[in-house]
């Protein structure tokens, strides 16, 4: 039943984009399946609606104008319980998904984070600032880049990850230009992204460190690497003279 729920999930990207995009057939079959499922015994509460705009802000250079709260359903994750959590999405004067923040509570919450491990890719490095000891990033390749500076975490029966936009964190655009404007910054930058993100998450376990300035501090103090990621502009040889 669960390898099922797992196969409707990957074939639909319901964590970001909800159950709209579920239509016609795929939705009137995921939600037969989750009738026939037991009923969640205890779900916990888990909420990042207590998130303000206050405490996020240093982690965005631009002003954040709008969050954005939704609840995640639980037959997502396999689960019959109406709701097992929430979304936050903090946008800010650039974009209107800056900084995304959502956590899961009760059964619901371990298949969250194997879910969300598994989108990471093989290559994990830990985040050890975050409360719990169970929390991962994305280790950066040969290259110094990563497909998502998302970090995920779980602390007993909740579970929570933070995926912001990173050129969108205090420092890093001037890296990222420095890098011929790509995500090539090394894995030190990514080290402290991650411990400055993984506060978030703290205040969610309502343990560990909440303040993201220190790794702030060190992110900018690292040297750009220059070069790579450059465009090269073709050559087109002569065009024919008439005649």
């Amino acid at each position: 039943m669960e390898v099922l729920v797992h196969a409707v999930r990957r074939a639909y990207p319901l964590r970001r984009q909800g159950l709209a995009l579920l239509t016609g057939t795929a939705a009137a079959a995921v939600l037969a399946l989750a009738a026939a499922l037991p009923a969640a015994t205890a779900a916990a509460a888990a909420t990042c609606a207590q998130l303000t705009k206050a405490q996020i802000q240093p982690l965005l250079v631009h002003r954040i104008t709008k969050l954005t709260i939704k609840p995640v359903p639980g037959l997502i994750y396999g689960i019959s319980a109406k709701q097992v959590g929430q979304t936050c999405t903090f946008a800010d004067t650039e974009g209107s998904n800056a900084f995304e923040v959502m956590v899961i509570g009760g059964p619901a919450a371990a298949r969250a984070y194997r879910n969300e491990t598994h989108g990471l890719g093989r290559s994990l490095a830990p985040v050890p600032v975050v409360s719990g000891g169970k929390a991962v990033r994305q280790r950066a390749d040969s290259r110094g880049s990563v497909s998502t500076a998302e970090v995920a975490s779980i602390k007993g029966s909740t579970s929570c990850a933070v995926i912001p936009t990173d050129d969108e964190i205090p420092g890093v655009a001037r890296l990222q230009k420095a890098a011929g404007y790509t995500a090539a910054i090394g894995d030190k930058a990514y080290a402290d992204i991650a411990a400055a993100i993984g506060t978030v998450c703290n205040r969610i376990y309502r343990s560990g460190s909440t303040n993201p300035a220190s790794a702030l501090a060190a992110l900018r103090t690292i040297t750009p690497k220059h070069g790579g990621g450059t465009i090269t502009v073709p050559t087109f040889p002569p065009a024919p003279s008439g005649g």
